[in-house]
């Protein structure tokens, strides 16, 4: 019914406020104050590099006896340190690497103890198994935010809740929508 639609729209926007759908830190902002905010919109990139991924390739024999929750000890390259983490996939693709060596693809998480970039390489241990080549950390949470609006309807963003550096949580306020934009909408 018209009713039940109202509802749906109006707990989406509770007090004209568009929620985020993600949680990090805020990398890049794509709207500003006055911005017409429509289905699709990109709002936001997310980052958060308090756990971070690396993704490095072993053996295809040894990646099929290295199960996911097993303990890791991952090396930094340029400095020879070790930081323990857990392996959380263990791709079931092979692939070739030079010199015909058949590997898959290991990832392994681990909590960044704040000097880890996305420059910084390591290899990975687990258990008596070592990877075939390094691999480069990522940060575990790398996503876009864009607006989940019904229908053909808009939103004009009457004032910014966040911005670039800081942090938000799933549910938290990215934007404050017109009041005009928002009765609207609903």
């Amino acid at each position: 019914t018209a009713q039940e639609d109202y509802q749906e729209a109006a707990a989406k926007l509770p007090g004209g406020v568009y929620p985020s759908s993600g949680t990090g830190y805020i990398k890049t902002l794509y709207i500003t104050e006055g911005d017409k905010v429509t289905n699709g919109t990109k709002l936001a990139d997310l980052y958060d590099d308090s756990v971070m991924k690396l993704t490095v390739p072993f053996l295809s024999g040894e990646a099929d006896n290295i199960p996911v929750g097993s303990e890791a000890v991952i090396t930094l390259e340029d400095t020879g340190e070790q930081l323990s983490g857990n392996v959380t996939v263990v791709s079931s693709r092979e692939e070739a690497l030079s010199g015909g060596r058949l590997v898959k693809a290991v990832t392994v998480e681990t909590a960044n103890p704040g000097g880890l970039t996305t420059l910084t390489q390591a290899t990975v241990t687990v258990g008596e198994f070592v990877c075939s080549e390094v691999g480069t950390f990522v940060p575990k949470t790398e996503i876009s935010l864009s607006a989940d609006l019904s229908g053909n309807g808009s939103l004009e963003v009457e004032s910014l809740l966040i911005s670039e550096g800081g942090y938000v949580t799933v549910g938290s306020g990215i934007f404050k929508a017109t009041g005009k934009s928002a009765e609207k909408y609903l």
